[in-house]
């Protein structure tokens, strides 16, 4: 069974590059493809597989999209996955990630929306340590989707607020049903100097996300996949 991960990216290539680590590092015994949509037109397009069955291909365009969803969306239109994967550029994702993804789905099959129950976090803790929290509808990042399904609903809707993935989810949870899975495999990474959605006011991403094409921009950027040190301690926590 194939999965594909959606990673829309913009002007953060070392938090990428960790990224993509956690992709190639995964043990699951399927095909995996690792989308990566860049709208910075910084990195340098193409195709390559690193090692056997994991597909990374790099998009890049210096066309901006205006919002996050759009992003997704695109990912997932030119995605060839029965299942598709968040795969957030910015936190970490366990060795067991994708086996646990394809394992919940066949537990589920006609569930339209995998979740967990529980995501691990950075959130107040020390550097390279992580707590559990209890999901409760958050955790986008952890969230995965069987592709019929997720465009059997019209994909993501833009909102003003950052509510995309919550109403994405809600509407999915009604219209395709939803499973929650047990064992935590994504850790939600915060507190770094990196900019971040989620930690946006409540009155609104888009001008935020706009307001980040002042960032400095690399040109042909060619990533080279590698564990940073934070995940590697969290890694030598959890394994």
């Amino acid at each position: 069974m194939m999965i594909s991960c959606l990673c829309p990216t913009y002007k953060r290539p070392t938090l990428l590059a960790n990224a993509i680590a956690c992709f190639l590092q995964q043990d699951y015994d399927g095909p995996a493809e690792l989308i990566v949509l860049d709208d910075a037109g910084e990195l340098l397009p193409g195709e390559s597989e690193p090692i056997p069955g994991r597909v990374v291909r790099i998009l890049s365009t210096a066309d901006r999209y205006p919002d996050l969803p759009s992003k997704f969306n695109k990912l997932s239109s030119i995605s060839s996955g029965e299942l598709l994967a968040v795969w957030e550029d910015d936190d970490i994702y366990l060795p067991w990630h994708l086996h646990t993804i394809a394992t919940t789905h066949l537990d589920a099959p006609h569930a339209g929306l995998l979740a967990p129950r529980k995501a691990f976090s950075t959130y107040g803790q020390p550097y390279g340590q992580v707590i559990i929290e209890e999901v409760s509808g958050r955790f986008h990042g952890a969230w995965a989707y069987v592709a019929a399904a997720f465009r059997s609903t019209g994909g993501y809707v833009k909102t003003p607020h950052l509510t995309f993935d919550q109403e994405t989810g809600g509407r999915m949870s009604q219209q395709t049903g939803k499973y929650e899975y047990e064992t935590p495999s994504y850790v939600y990474r915060c507190n770094h100097n990196q900019y971040r959605g989620s930690q946006v006011s409540g009155t609104g991403y888009l001008g935020h996300y706009d307001s980040l094409r002042a960032l400095p921009a690399g040109r042909d950027l060619v990533i080279e996949p590698a564990i940073d040190d934070w995940t590697r301690r969290i890694l030598e926590q959890l394994t």
